[in-house]
C-alpha cells in the first residue's frame, strides 16, 4: 500500500503547476527605458496574444539563463532544458506560465537548490516571419536564486501548487477551499 501511495504523489508531483513568471508594477533597470517598463494587464494582453500569434508553442526553460543558442561559447549542459511552459494566464496580480518541470529541475527545487525564475523576454520583440516588431515577447524564463523580478515567489514542485493553481481562464483561477483546508 505504501508503494501505491509513493506512486501517486510522485506522479503528482511532474504534473504541470501554474508558476508566476511576472508581477504587476513598474520596474526599473539600467537597460530598460528611463521611465522603465509597466507590467500590467495591457503588457501580458499583448504578451500572450505575440505568443498565440507565433503558434502557441511551448518555450523553454533553462538554467541561469545560458540556454541561448545565439551565445557563444555555451557549453551544451548549460543549454539543457530545466522545463517547459505549455500554456499561459493573465491574472490580476501577474502572468503565469503552466510549467512541467524535468527531473532534474524538480530534484533541484525539491532539494531548495533553486527557487526562482526569471523571465526572458523583450519589450519590442521582432516578428520572425514578419521582421517587423510587434511589441512584449516571451522567450522563455530561467531557473536561479537571484532573479531581477525578486519580489515573485519561489517556485513549486512538488504534489501541491494550491496558490497557483488554475484551469485556465480568468475563471478558473479560483482556489478551491477543500484544497486549502
Amino acid at each position: 500500500a505504501d508503494l501505491n501511495l509513493r506512486a501517486s504523489v510522485d506522479a503528482d508531483a511532474a504534473r504541470p503547476k501554474w508558476q508566476k513568471l511576472f508581477p504587476v508594477g513598474t520596474y526599473h533597470r539600467p537597460d530598460f527605458p528611463e521611465e522603465g517598463i509597466t507590467f500590467d494587464a495591457a503588457f501580458f494582453d499583448a504578451m500572450m496574444a505575440n505568443w498565440v500569434k507565433a503558434g502557441s508553442h511551448e518555450l523553454p526553460l533553462d538554467y541561469f539563463h545560458r540556454g541561448d543558442s545565439d551565445q557563444s561559447p555555451v557549453a551544451n549542459d548549460d543549454k539543457v532544458a530545466s522545463g517547459w511552459f505549455s500554456d499561459f494566464e493573465v491574472r490580476p496580480d501577474g502572468f503565469y506560465g503552466l510549467t512541467k518541470w524535468t527531473d532534474r529541475a524538480r530534484q533541484h527545487i525539491l532539494a531548495d537548490e533553486l527557487c526562482r525564475l526569471s523571465p526572458s523576454f523583450s519589450i519590442d520583440g521582432l516578428d520572425r516571419k514578419t521582421g517587423e516588431h510587434h511589441g512584449p515577447t516571451l522567450y522563455g524564463a530561467a531557473l536561479l536564486n537571484d532573479p531581477f523580478l525578486s519580489d515573485l515567489p519561489r517556485v513549486t514542485a512538488g504534489a501541491t501548487n494550491a496558490d497557483t493553481q488554475s484551469t485556465g481562464s480568468p475563471e478558473r483561477a479560483k482556489m478551491d477551499k477543500k484544497k486549502i483546508c
